[in-house]
């Protein structure tokens, strides 16, 4: 179904484990809150870390939820909101990531996208935190590989600025 275009705007935050990227993804989100944006802190890392560093007591409902919406319709902005997390002491909203590092296996990349357009309509910037790995089935020859990169590979496809963190 038509709905309005996706208008919010995509920064992808990457590096390999210990750099810090998650919490330099953590502070562009506030320092982007700072305005009069509405921001939302994506977790899409296999090793999902934000719930811990933002000390979430819940699990529930985070990208899994998100993106498994996306496959059978085109959820409202109100239904998408309701699955992130207020964060009112930094002033954006949080989506928890993957429960289990194996649980990528149940997102479809065309799902994973449509999620990713679903967050842009609801919010005015995404801050995806993202692995550092996004081979795929062209340099590999594993489509399991370009599947288990999904969250990576759409969010650096489609952001509009990509901050990469290194030691």
């Amino acid at each position: 179904p038509d709905h309005e275009p996706a208008t919010g705007r995509l920064v992808a935050v990457t590096g390999p484990g210990g750099t810090g990227a998650s919490t330099v993804a953590a502070a562009v989100a506030q320092g982007l809150a700072a305005g009069t944006s509405t921001v939302v802190l994506a977790d899409l890392r296999l090793r999902a870390a934000q719930a811990l560093l933002h000390e979430a007591t819940d699990v529930v409902p985070g990208i899994q939820e998100l993106v498994e919406l996306h496959r059978s319709s085109a959820p409202d902005v109100a239904v998408v909101r309701s699955l992130t997390y207020a964060v009112p002491e930094r002033g954006y909203h949080l989506l928890l990531g993957l429960r289990r590092r194996r649980d990528w296996s149940i997102l479809r990349p065309r799902s994973v996208s449509l999620a990713l357009t679903g967050l842009r309509r609801a919010f005015d910037v995404v801050v995806a935190d993202v692995d550092d790995e996004v081979d795929g089935e062209d340099r590999t020859g594993s489509a399991e590989l370009e599947e288990r990169n999904a969250l990576a590979r759409a969010a650096l496809t489609d952001a509009h600025v990509v901050v990469v963190v290194g030691s």
